[in-house]
């Protein structure tokens, strides 16, 4: 009987370990000096050319690659650029791009071309314009609202806005560090 109470102990505290793991602080912790701000700072004025902006937003947008038989929706509407502003557009076309690029069978741009399909699950994503820093960082932010039964449904939908530092590292950008917006 204490053999097996042992056992079953020692199994347990190994599946804690592990579950832990999922927990842990990421390797890469978002630096300081770096805004959790949804907004554009100051000096994040660089342009970034429209070939970046794709690369970026491919790169930002397949962190929320749907799992099972779920879908991403991509809103064509951005997130304001500063508190005082409205929400943006993003530029003619790129939303449909990003659906075909990153796979039409689980992205689709929300109210577009290619059509959504009305599924019980996924999230719709909202974006920032892409900040740039300099020619090899920016910062994008981006709002998720998750659903899970009926699409759209104010009860079955929770949310929340992660912000991302992107590096370009040998001629292709990666998400250096993200975390939950703050101020």
């Amino acid at each position: 009987m204490i053999r097996r109470a042992f056992r079953f102990l020692a199994r347990a505290g190994l599946f804690a370990g592990f579950a832990g793991c999922h927990s842990a602080s990421p390797a890469n912790p978002y630096p300081t000096g770096y805004s959790l701000s949804p907004f554009r700072e100051r000096a994040e004025s660089v342009t970034v050319d429209s070939a970046d902006r794709v690369a970026i937003y491919r790169t930002v947008l397949q962190f929320y690659r749907p799992t099972q038989q779920q879908w991403r929706w991509i809103d064509e509407e951005t997130l304001p650029a500063t508190p005082t502003d409205s929400v943006g557009k993003l530029p003619a076309g790129l939303a449909t791009t990003l659906a075909h690029s990153m796979g039409e069978g689980r992205f689709c741009v929300q109210g577009g071309i290619p059509a959504c399909p009305l599924h019980p699950t996924g999230g719709s994503l909202r974006v920032s314009p892409v900040y740039g820093l300099d020619s090899g960082r920016a910062r994008v932010a981006v709002h998720f609202t998750g659903y899970y039964g009926t699409p759209y449904a104010k009860s079955s939908a929770w949310a929340g806005i992660e912000v991302f530092l992107v590096e370009r590292q040998q001629g292709e950008w990666r998400i250096a560090a993200h975390a939950p917006a703050g101020k």
